[in-house]
């Protein structure tokens, strides 16, 4: 068999038979890192990716100008309706057991 040993774990593994230069095993944790080693190296080695990825936060900002005005409003209408309900949840349970007036 052709087993490796991941680069980033240092468990071995058998590559796939579709790749068959695979460094890094399929465990999440050494797949993100690996991508993050990609990302940095790419951002280091190549301007344009690198000014891409500077603008496409900025373009997206200016594109959405109402998304976070409209998120902390929805988030601050859910947060009192959170404090509404609870409030009601509280006062149910002190008036647990109390006889109901007719």
């Amino acid at each position: 068999m052709n087993d490796r040993r991941c680069c980033y774990c240092q468990q071995v593994f058998q590559p796939s038979c579709y790749h068959p230069r695979q460094a890094v095993c399929s465990q999440l944790s050494c797949q993100r890192q690996r991508q993050r080693d990609y990302h940095r190296d790419k951002i280091a080695s190549d301007p344009i990716y690198r000014q891409v990825c500077l603008d496409s936060p900025r373009k997206w900002r200016q594109a959405h100008p109402a998304y976070w005005t409209t998120l902390h409003g929805r988030l601050l209408a859910e947060s009192s309706h959170r404090k509404i309900a609870a409030s009601d949840e509280k006062l149910a349970y002190k008036t647990m057991g109390e006889p109901v007036e007719h």
